[in-house]
């Protein structure tokens, strides 16, 4: 998140949509829910992605790698 907001390349609005959709992907994966289903959940926020900046939706990218790996 720091970097995020510190990140002179990316608008003020766009660094609130992408802390929101952070926020969301970690309710997401905190669910009590198979890892299906929890995906099912996260294709909203892929969708999404595909409209951001490469530079915006790089932050995205990495932390859904991450959950990949669980």
């Amino acid at each position: 998140r720091f970097d995020i907001l510190n990140d002179d390349n990316i608008l003020n609005n766009e660094k609130e949509d992408i802390l929101e959709n952070i926020d969301n992907i970690e309710q997401i994966t905190l669910l009590p829910q198979p890892k299906e289903k929890r995906w099912e959940l996260l294709r909203p926020i892929i969708v999404w992605l595909s409209g951001k900046s490469l530079k915006g939706a790089g932050y995205i990218f990495r932390i859904l790698e991450f959950i990949g790996k669980e």
